[in-house]
């Protein structure tokens, strides 16, 4: 074999790899928001609550922007949604690892959802996990539920 055939072969070699990393790369780049729950009281500069409320957390942990269209739950009887009034207009975009906070003070439809989630504008839902959601609801029932705060600027 002479020198150019290595290098042929080398170079066919390196751009397959190149390829099959690109494939793999953008096959694997899909949106992705985490969404948590969490019993909160706000707190802020012309506001003070002592009334729970169940509080989204939505962090966007993929590298393309999301936009939010919806936040709620889904609930017990089929195909039924509860869809918050946000406080913060929506739909609303997330950059890459942006986060945002939204919140209802409607704790007895907490009780009737199956699960927590939030929909994208492709109708994508991203829910809570399943464990997490269960044990806040039972936490919720038995009043051992730990509380957070919420702070808000008042703008």
């Amino acid at each position: 074999m002479q020198t150019s055939d290595w290098i042929a072969g080398f170079s066919f070699v390196v751009s397959g790899a190149a390829f099959g990393w690109t494939m793999y790369r953008d096959l694997a780049d899909r949106p992705s928001l985490k969404v948590s729950c969490f019993i909160a009281r706000i707190h802020g500069q012309d506001f003070d609550s002592q009334q729970d409320h169940m509080a989204w957390s939505v962090t966007n942990a993929g590298r393309r922007p999301i936009v939010v269209k919806h936040i709620g739950g889904v609930a017990f009887e089929k195909n039924k949604h509860m869809i918050i009034i946000p406080h913060e207009p929506l739909p609303r975009t997330l950059q890459p690892y942006d986060t945002f906070t939204e919140f209802s003070p409607d704790l007895e439809s907490l009780q009737q959802m199956k699960s927590a989630c939030v929909w994208d504008t492709l109708n994508r839902m991203y829910r809570v996990p399943q464990k997490t959601f269960e044990q806040m609801k039972r936490q919720l029932a038995d009043g051992t539920i730990e509380r957070g705060a919420i702070l808000t600027t008042g703008e």
